[in-house]
């Protein structure tokens, strides 16, 4: 984000209160969005794709502990590209809002709020993803789940004599 800095594409935004690349200044946002967003989403799957390729090429003559291996490690390879397309859905909304400035040049009144919305809902959906598509995270989440939970005693137990107080007033 180094080049924003010197030609002043960071400014702070009076309506939002916070700094950032301003979307009027169109060279500024796509920049921040290429090394933000684009640059890190294309070298994942840039080497996904080759580990894939690498995994599909071995011969077959391999021994059936190397190809489940294998198997195993093209199922973790697809959760994780599964992953990325979602945060790449993700920022669709911020770029159809940017294409609308740029193609009516008005500054819609919400369209900061429209670009982070996803953003932050793609890092929770992140976090959530990631535990249930890790066997081992997932245990260990469905683990403290079960250990926090309240059974009631009238419902666990329906054969146990219930004991009841009675009060006299004589």
């Amino acid at each position: 984000m180094c080049p924003l800095i010197p030609l002043n594409g960071v400014v702070y935004l009076e309506n939002e209160h916070y700094c950032y690349a301003s979307v009027t200044n169109i060279p500024g946002i796509l920049w921040a969005a290429f090394t933000a967003y684009i640059l890190p989403v294309c070298c994942l799957f840039i080497i996904y794709v080759v580990i894939t390729r690498f995994i599909q090429q071995q011969g077959n003559n391999q021994t059936l502990a190397i190809k489940k291996r294998q198997n195993r490690d093209l199922l973790v390879i697809r959760r994780i590209l599964i992953i990325v397309s979602l945060l790449l859905l993700a920022g669709i909304p911020a770029m159809v809002v940017l294409l609308i400035f740029i193609i009516t040049g008005e500054e819609q009144p919400l369209i900061y709020r429209i670009g982070f919305l996803p953003i932050s809902v793609s890092v929770s959906g992140v976090s959530v993803a990631l535990i249930f598509s890790i066997p081992q995270l997932k245990s260990i989440a469905l683990k403290l789940w079960h250990a926090h939970l309240v059974v009631h005693l009238d419902t666990a137990l329906p054969d146990t004599i219930q004991m009841r107080t009675t009060v006299s007033t004589t």
